[in-house]
């Protein structure tokens, strides 16, 4: 078995714009990612901005 990772990282450079309303995403993400068998990893750069990271297992059909 394999796996996929995705990585998302942000600069932490602001936008425009206002600020969006709090929300559940990290744990919604966790939640979902955990459910599938992965795992997700999520906190700031040393270089500043911040990192989201999941790790997803992917079976190979036979």
């Amino acid at each position: 078995p394999g796996a996929l990772v995705i990585r998302v990282d942000d600069d932490g450079r602001a936008t425009a714009g206002a600020a969006p309303e709090p929300g559940v995403g990290l744990l919604g993400m966790r939640e979902r990612v955990t459910a599938l068998g992965g795992r997700l990893e999520a906190a700031p750069r040393t270089e500043g901005g911040f990192r989201v990271e999941a790790e997803l297992p992917v079976d190979h059909p036979a």
